[in-house]
């Protein structure tokens, strides 16, 4: 994929179509990762597939690489884009083949989601941003689906804008692209024949069936894409009053009902034939549905219709009524479409590992799309989960029995080797674990009030969390959505996640919940390691390993929190707040039964008052107050030593790490630094706020805020500069 070829080129387009500078970025974000998907895919796309002979870039050897099919789409399709603040139909935006125009309305797309996410949820803003993106998205997404007939004229008011498209084009590097495109002289001279149905969305072409059959269809094929391309989670829970629900990602929609069918209908048809359906003959896609699962709907609808016509239906049904019974019928059906597809995979006798690893992915998206419940007794009874649950186990089994080349390679060596990749195997896991309760002790090196009142508040929700995300293995991507990176591209032009300090304290809060979870004997009287099991989730670990590779990106928050954590332990200003009441009730929990009479002799208290203080959680303050009652004053010199040899160890420390390099002297003097002024501005924005600070005063305060926010604008040019650009 060449980047720089399809951004010059979108550039271009963008100039010639006059498309504002907010719809371009959109555009350098979408090709790329739908080029990308494709490239995956299809190796290329044939002019037999697609004739129409008057794209810009053209043919080599009678084939468009996907990368060029893309462009050229984009750039045919869409030949004006209408940005209004009102729309008299009420509509977020659309696309109108026959004119070659989108239309958006950002009034209503901006308050898309108002009444259906609360003031306070996390990234609020963020999600809204991406919500609107996926709108421009699905409507352009609908022109690169649309498909040109052969000789088919472009639409004459738009005449001119093509024809500009490709004198920018011409533009570019001096005619660095003149060898690959036809001119607009060039394309004028082929026979043309302008009518209505010169372009078509591809949704509709399909003659076999209805227009209003094909609609919704279409719909959710095209929005699961967007989706896709936003890389939208699931933000809604659509329930029914049994406590059973489905995930939705697009609450806004008309279409959040049935959209999660159009991620399971791309999985039975399989992706091949799933792009050829959406973007060059739908009939492909029809066609394979029906030979595959007509008796198996036929059966259940009880009619004669083809499978295509009663999946169509019941999406229909669905949308209308968005009743219980409607979602179970279908996702039961496509569940045996599942097995059918599994069943014949297997008679082909090719079973690899890679083979079967698609389909636990398969497994796994038909899981988050249809309906469950947190009930485990209830979620059981759901027939189209029993299904799901043996095709699982018979996946499982089947890995076992399926021998990898490597693992042939592995029965050959002999026992003195296994036991070294045993322990090598250990050695991985001990040092993540380590990163792991170093990265708990640098967060409670540094945690702000902000940070702890958030820990303090969430403490329970947060334990609740960590036992799902374990349950799920990671799966709801609804628990784990805040701890999304933001997605930058680095110098050499590849992607990578970045992770702020929003996203770092509440992975931190989790891992101390589940640290908490561990420890607390009357929560885990089984002695479970919640904290390493919670660590081990493939998305989880994920995570924690770019988190880890941040540490040495001096432009990453995880560096920060580093040099920060070091430089509170160095000058003895470590936080110091009060023991949360999850922190209490663990430390509590401690107590065993046989250590009472010891406890009750030791302390002078009744067992009645025993028991009552290790029910609520006052033992362990108790404990500890009486223990500082006793301690005598020699006692408390030692402490005091103690704590300044912890405090010479810090400096040696620290200048180890500086001779290693890690940290340079001027970058932990230049930290210190930071830490004092941002205290004393909170110190003066405090006193500010109640109106008690003096002309002096107001001064330095005037010129820390102006520091800090010339700072913060510097910043943030060195990442554009460097070309870590968001997306």
């Amino acid at each position: 994929m060449d980047i720089e070829k399809i951004n010059d080129f979108i550039e271009a387009y963008s100039r010639a179509i006059q498309l504002s500078p907010e719809y371009t970025e959109v555009l350098k974000e979408l090709l790329p990762k739908i080029i990308k998907k494709y490239s995956k895919i299809v190796q290329d796309i044939t002019e037999k597939q697609d004739d129409y002979d008057k794209y810009i870039i053209k043919p080599i050897n009678g084939k468009y690489s996907v990368e060029d099919f893309f462009l050229n789409r984009l750039m045919r399709n869409v030949l004006e884009v209408e940005v209004d603040n009102i729309s008299n139909d009420g509509h977020k935006g659309g696309y109108l083949d026959e004119l070659q125009k989108i239309t958006l309305s950002p009034s209503i797309i901006s308050k898309q989601l108002d009444g259906l996410l609360s003031a306070n949820i996390p990234n609020l803003e963020t999600i809204k941003k991406t919500a609107s993106k996926k709108v421009v998205m699905h409507e352009f997404e609908h022109a690169l689906q649309s498909q040109c007939k052969r000789g088919g004229d472009i639409y004459p008011l738009v005449k001119g804008s093509y024809n500009r498209v490709i004198e920018e084009i011409l533009k570019i590097g001096n005619g660095k692209y003149r060898s690959i495109i036809q001119t607009f002289d060039e394309i004028e001279k082929k026979p043309a024949q302008y009518n209505s149905k010169a372009i078509k969305h591809n949704g509709l072409i399909g003659e076999s069936y209805p227009q209003g059959i094909i609609d919704n269809t279409n719909e959710i094929l095209n929005e699961t894409e967007a989706l896709e391309m936003t890389e939208t989670k699931p933000l809604f829970r659509i329930s029914y009053p049994d406590e059973t629900y489905f995930l939705v990602r697009n609450g806004e929609s008309s279409n959040c009902n049935i959209t999660n069918y159009g991620d399971l209908i791309k999985i039975l048809v399989g992706e091949k034939r799933a792009f050829l359906g959406m973007y060059i003959k739908p009939e492909r896609m029809f066609e394979a549905f029906n030979s595959q699962y007509e008796e198996l709907f036929q059966e259940t609808f009880g009619n004669e219709k083809t499978a295509w016509e009663n999946l169509m239906g019941q999406i229909n049904k669905i949308k209308e009524t968005n009743a219980q019974e409607d979602h179970l019928v279908l996702e039961t059906l496509l569940v045996k479409c599942l097995n059918k597809k599994l069943e014949n995979t297997l008679q082909t006798g090719n079973i690899t590992p890679k083979t079967l690893e698609k389909i636990n992915d398969a497994i796994n998206t038909f899981y988050n799309n249809t309906i469950s419940s947190q009930d485990e007794s209830r979620r059981k009874s759901l027939e189209h989960i029993q299904i799901l649950d043996s095709i699982q186990e018979r996946v499982n089994q089947l890995k076992q029995e399926v021998t990898l080349p490597e693992q042939k390679e592995e029965q050959a060596i002999d026992s003195q080797t296994k036991q070294s990749e045993k322990v090598l195997r250990s050695n991985v896991s001990d040092n993540k674990m380590r990163f792991v309760r170093g990265f708990i002790q640098a967060y409670n090196n540094t945690e702000t009030e902000h940070q702890y009142e958030a820990r303090k508040n969430h403490e329970t929700r947060d334990i609740q969390r960590v036992q799902e995300i374990i349950r799920t293995n990671g799966l709801n991507v609804m628990l784990t959505a805040d701890l999304d990176g933001n997605l930058v591209e680095t110098a050499g032009g590849e992607f990578k996640r970045q992770y702020s300090q929003k996203q770092v304290s509440a992975m931190a809060q989790l891992l101390k919940a589940a640290q908490l979870l561990t420890n607390d004997k009357k929560l885990n009287p089984s002695g479970k390691n919640y904290l390493e099991e919670f660590s081990s989730v493939p998305s989880i670990e994920s995570t924690l390993k770019q988190m880890k590779r941040d540490f040495n990106d001096k432009d990453s928050y995880m560096s920060r929190l580093k040099k920060e954590s070091m430089v509170n332990r160095l000058n003895g200003t470590l936080p110091n707040f009060p023991k949360t009441q999850g922190e209490i009730d663990a430390a509590s929990s401690i107590v065993r039964d046989a250590d009472g009479p010891a406890l009750k002799q030791e302390i002078g208290i009744t067992d009645e008052q025993v028991e009552k203080m290790k029910q609520d959680g006052e033992y362990a303050r108790y404990q500890a107050d009486d223990k500082k009652g006793k301690a005598s004053e020699e006692e408390k010199n030692e402490s005091n030593e103690q704590f300044a040899q912890q405090r010479k160890l810090g400096i040696n420390m620290l200048k180890r790490c500086l001779s290693s390099s890690e940290i340079t002297t001027s970058e932990v003097v230049q930290t210190q630094e930071e830490i004092a002024e941002r205290k004393q501005m909170q110190a003066l924005s405090i006193k500010s706020r109640a109106k008690h600070l003096s002309t002096e005063e107001q001064q330095i305060f005037d010129m820390l805020r102006a520091k800090y926010e010339k700072t913060q604008h510097e910043q943030s040019n060195d990442r554009k500069k460097s070309k870590g650009i968001e997306r």
